[in-house]
């Protein structure tokens, strides 16, 4: 459903009418905006053939100690992008099968993207340089999954539907293939060569898919108020937006470009409201933000929701998930659309100090309690004050300032990326889109009231004793 903008902000949107004299200043503008576009690409396109020639040297001279070296453009050299729909963007013969073959294609020895190297405001190749040392290394080491794998995964997707323990996948399997007479009823998963227990047939498709970056890591954390150290489930956003750019479940139309082309920008006489690249946050980010013609706006959309575990429990789980903004909308509604990022644990202020005393009462029992450097310490608090600052906490639930000191671990990546932004090769319309460079900004987070009050520093509580909202 599209909504008609009104009046005045469409004329804002488009300029308003246009008078003689601004269509003979545009004609002015626009005439020198195209001879500029032709001096620039004259001067890149002969810096582009003294980048082939000397190529060319390079790889006649190394043919004889590098004979499995394949030519590769030289991606330190910025590439000529006058048009976006210009040749040098599009190549008709790319295709989704194809790609790989291309003579432009950079060689894997060639590494695009070093940390070390690379300059504080130089965009991040090593999303991109990372697929395409999987794709080689799997070019030629790609086995087919046997049919005793394919029963187990098979299993594992109909337990999941079912919600049914981890632990169960083994039990199952095993009592199938006693029932069949694969197996005696001494013999276990080690005993047949053809089937295999969960945790090795992950280990095994994690490796085959790209998704070994994608397995949760743990970093122990430090909280600033409850002077809790807590454990933080988490993942990299980089590798998060790679897997979402090269999942296979997305198709040609489930990309929100305008146009259909990954670097057109928003039309100047946009009357309606539909999609994320209609609204202003997008309009507006897109004109601050890019600046070379080879650039696009990349939105990251946030949601974040907590989820109770049980229904006697209270040990609530709060994920933080992310989609990119250039999927459209009803795409965004399926589960494979969102990653995971990490999770905000909930602690409680009491429980560390608590976990803290116990360790300091000496007790035979609190030897195995492990108590990390300064964890339930009460910091700036003496001990006649410590009894009436537990009855100001009134053990309250996770506080506004852990909370944002976890969303800054999780979200530290992210903000490196908006700084600098990423080089990416997008296959789109069966046409391979090469060194886009995406800008990333968070378009907006999805949450319900009580993530939303401490987002924004509010407080949780809305009785009449409250002096003011932050």
């Amino acid at each position: 459903m599209a909504f008609k903008r009104s009046e005045p902000e469409a004329a804002e949107a488009g300029g308003g009418e246009a008078t003689n004299e601004d269509a003979g200043g545009y004609e002015r503008r626009s005439s020198k905006r195209v001879a500029i576009a032709r001096e620039k690409s004259d001067r890149e396109a002969a810096l582009n053939a003294q980048n082939e020639v000397q190529q060319d040297a390079d790889h006649d001279g190394m043919a004889d100690s590098d004979s499995g070296r394949t030519d590769s453009d030289n991606d330190d050299c910025p590439v000529a992008f006058t048009d976006p729909t210009d040749a040098c963007f599009w190549d008709s013969s790319d295709s989704e099968s194809d790609a790989s073959d291309d003579e432009s294609e950079p060689s894997t020895d060639e590494k695009m993207n070093d940390d070390e190297t690379k300059g504080p405001d130089e965009p991040n190749r090593s999303m991109l340089q990372g697929f395409r040392d999987y794709c080689d290394s799997h070019e030629d080491n790609y086995l087919r999954l046997k049919e005793g794998d394919k029963t187990s995964i098979r299993l594992m997707a109909a337990l999941k539907l079912k919600k049914a323990p981890l632990n169960a996948h083994k039990a199952l399997l095993e009592w199938h293939l006693k029932e069949t007479g694969a197996l005696q009823s001494h013999e276990s998963l080690r005993d047949t060569p053809n089937y295999q227990s969960r945790p090795t047939l992950i280990d095994k498709l994690k490796f085959w898919y790209n998704a070994s970056s994608l397995f949760p890591k743990v970093k122990k954390l430090k909280l600033p108020h409850s002077k809790a150290v807590v454990s933080i489930v988490w993942t990299d956003i980089k590798d998060a937006i790679v897997s979402l750019l090269t999942d296979p479940r997305f198709e040609d139309s489930d990309y929100l470009f305008h146009d259909d082309n990954p670097l057109a920008p928003p039309p100047d006489d946009m009357e309606y409201i539909e999609d994320l690249n209609t609204g202003d946050a997008y309009v507006q980010s897109h004109r601050q933000m890019v600046t070379e013609p080879n650039q696009q706006v990349c939105p990251i959309i946030g949601y974040i929701d907590g989820a109770v575990t049980g229904q006697f429990v209270d040990l609530p789980i709060t994920a933080f998930k992310i989609t990119l903004g250039i999927f459209k909308r009803e795409v965004r509604d399926r589960e494979h659309a969102w990653r995971i990022i990490g999770y905000v644990p909930q602690v409680r202020k009491e429980q560390s100090r608590g976990k803290q005393m116990f360790k300091e009462s000496k007790h035979m029992e609190s030897q195995d309690v492990v108590v990390m450097q300064g964890e339930g310490e009460q910091a700036g608090v003496d001990s006649e004050d410590e009894a009436s600052a537990d009855e100001d906490d009134e053990g309250t639930a996770v506080k506004a300032q852990d909370f944002h000191t976890t969303l800054s671990f999780l979200l530290k990546s992210l903000v490196e990326l908006q700084r600098t932004g990423f080089i990416w090769d997008l296959v789109h319309k069966k046409r391979l889109c090469k060194n886009i460079h995406f800008l990333p900004f968070v378009a907006f987070i999805k949450c319900d009231t009580e993530e939303g009050d401490m987002l924004c520093g509010k407080h949780t509580i809305r009785t009449k004793n409250v002096a003011h909202l932050c």
